[in-house]
């Protein structure tokens, strides 16, 4: 279908009001569940997604083009990550010798859960396919069972870079590798066709800034710095616990010609 200039104002226009489901039909975010965070994680501010136009047209069209020009090996980290934010961290942290906790990576990734929730049902945002849809526009994606909220922000973004920025300060030296591993998730949802740069970018703020509100103390690990402010050791009691890679075959696209 063609449309003129006016016509795409006027769709363009309306899909600044689009939204991923509606309000009643989100499920509610289990705040009760919270016990790691400070009271104050509300008072962050991710400020409002792109809209209109020129902002909402360019942000397809890089998704579409990540999406086309997706490698074997970012498909294959897309695969790893779907179901493990963390997956890049824990192997970076296993190539490094680095001990590690994997229930204590799990626990601090369903502590964020509600507050991504949170922010999602705030904002409900359409997810790219939604907005492609409307738009009358070619568009794939990689198929998941795990893109069943509102698309700003990332929460595959959100929980392994609270997780990097965790371990970064018990291993300082090794933030680099970490935060690497961090990325590699979330920019991965947006190669996938998932997610909007814009929801990584937002994924990325609220997990840097909701390390302001941990509490360490309620963490099963030791506290990361002690009173002075440098790194401390891990308890020589922990674990290294790693999960396997998911098998090649496991690895599929779905295709929508809108």
């Amino acid at each position: 279908m063609s449309y003129t200039r006016k016509h795409l104002s006027v769709l363009f226009e309306n899909i600044d009001y689009m939204v991923f489901k509606p309000q009643d039909e989100l499920k509610r975010p289990k705040y009760e569940k919270l016990e790691i965070w400070k009271d104050g994680w509300e008072t962050i501010m991710l400020g409002a997604y792109p809209k209109g136009e020129e902002a909402v047209g360019k942000e397809i069209r890089e998704v579409k083009d990540y999406y086309l020009n997706a490698t074997d090996e970012q498909k294959e980290q897309y695969e790893n990550c779907d179901e493990d934010a963390s997956y890049y961290i824990k192997e970076y942290m296993d190539k490094e010798d680095l001990d590690y906790d994997s229930d204590t990576i799990e626990y601090i990734e369903k502590q964020c859960s509600p507050i991504i929730k949170h922010h999602k049902n705030h904002f409900n945002r359409a997810r790219p396919y939604q907005v492609a849809d409307k738009l009358d526009i070619d568009f794939s994606r990689f198929i998941t069972d795990t893109a069943k909220t509102p698309s700003y922000p990332s929460g595959h973004t959100t929980q392994p870079f609270v997780v990097a920025e965790y371990y970064s300060k018990l291993y300082p030296q090794h933030r680099a590798g970490l935060m690497n591993g961090a990325k590699i998730s979330g920019f991965g949802r947006v190669i996938a066709g998932l997610h909007y740069p814009s929801d990584y970018e937002a994924g990325v703020k609220l997990g840097k800034e909701l390390m302001e509100f941990m509490d360490f103390g309620k963490l099963k690990e030791d506290a990361p710095m002690n009173a002075t402010g440098g790194a401390i050791s891990m308890p020589p009691t922990m674990k290294k616990k790693k999960k396997k890679r998911m098998p090649d075959d496991a690895f599929k696209v779905l295709k929508r010609k809108l």
